[in-house]
């Protein structure tokens, strides 16, 4: 994740919020905040929005991301379930 303001996107999640990326489970807003700094940041990156859909799940997101990572490109889906007032409960981030 690009940006020193990680803060400003943990606020988006609930507070028992659960995120999946790469096969790791993060909990909450303490380990939100820990992978958004870590492994959301590691690489240099640029984002292209491809598709946005609605799924049982909630809304799905393709997106285009390259970088300096191994392979340079991965098409990724983000799948986010909200609670009542919007916020993030559940983010899946998964390679197409």
């Amino acid at each position: 994740m690009d940006g020193p303001e990680k803060h400003l996107v943990a606020e988006v999640f609930t507070p028992h919020a659960v995120v999946v990326d790469d096969g790791h489970i993060h909990r909450g807003t303490a380990e939100i905040l820990a992978w958004l700094a870590g492994a959301a940041s590691e690489f240099e990156t640029t984002s292209t929005w491809l598709e946005t859909r609605h799924v049982a799940e909630g809304t799905a997101v393709l997106q285009l991301l390259e970088g300096n990572f191994p392979g340079g490109a991965v098409e990724l889906t983000y799948t986010f379930g909200e609670d009542s007032a919007g916020l993030i409960s559940t983010l899946t981030i998964s390679a197409e």
